[in-house]
């Protein structure tokens, strides 16, 4: 370095000037290519397909996994209210180990 700590010198050999060169040339045509193909926002999406009468296939896709949730739903409340019912009685067991196999003895309840 030189001993002129205010400036700051840069040697550009003829590779780092074909390659930055070559990155702004790039980089330039990407942002003509997206001015020019100007992609739409989300909501002028949803404005383009047609409103309420005209389902796409996403928002068909997307009903159908809302009705898909509200079974899975309504299949758990009844799973839960049978529960919360009392109609289920749960006994322990108890291994026992008798020779080949292992068997349950049923073991009284605690309370």
């Amino acid at each position: 370095m030189y001993k002129d700590k205010k400036t700051l010198h840069l040697r550009l050999d003829t590779y780092t000037r074909v390659c930055l060169t070559a990155t702004v040339i790039l980089l330039t045509v990407l942002i003509i290519a997206l001015w020019a193909n100007h992609v739409p926002l989300v909501g002028e999406a949803q404005a383009k397909a047609g409103g309420p009468f005209l389902a796409t296939s996403t928002q068909m896709q997307l009903m159908q996994l809302v009705k898909a949730q509200d079974k899975t739903t309504a299949k758990v409340d009844a799973i839960l209210r049978f529960l919360e019912s009392g109609q289920m009685k749960v006994q322990l067991v108890e291994k026992k180990d008798k020779g080949k196999g292992v068997q349950h003895a049923p073991v009284k309840a605690r309370k």
